[in-house]
């Protein structure tokens, strides 16, 4: 499963970058922490899925999962949030996240819900 990774903080990007490049058919084919680079990247690359924090810098990531549902074919979006930060108005499920995971206590949860979407998906999304 290609994966597209977007996150603000250099260090946590390259931290949760090799946590996902060391599970079993997954790529992470682009990241950044830029939100317009993020959308053209996620155009030129096509990833199946893309993990986004939900609190960016230049832009509230929930801006950002907006942006990425109008692109077509439209990747599974999962984002990583804080659950301090959850409340139904800022909930990512209603926005259209297709997973939302606490960005510290849950990460376990992503990689399981990665590694079964990789082993019921067709053999053309794999890495």
């Amino acid at each position: 499963m290609r994966v597209f990774l977007i996150e603000d903080s250099a260090i946590v990007r390259r931290w949760r970058k090799g946590l996902l490049s060391g599970l079993e058919k997954i790529k992470v084919v682009g990241d950044t922490g830029e939100p317009i680079e993020a959308l053209n990247q996620i155009r030129a690359l096509k990833p199946e899925a893309v993990i986004l924090d939900m609190r960016l810098q230049k832009k509230y990531g929930v801006d950002l999962l907006r942006c990425i549902r109008e692109i077509t074919p439209s990747p599974m979006l999962i984002m990583l949030t804080h659950k301090f930060y959850r409340s139904p108005l800022t909930s990512p499920v209603p926005l259209q996240a297709d997973f939302s995971f606490d960005k510290f206590g849950e990460w376990h949860k992503l990689s399981d819900v990665l590694n079964t979407l990789v082993r019921s998906a067709p053999a053309n999304l794999s890495a």
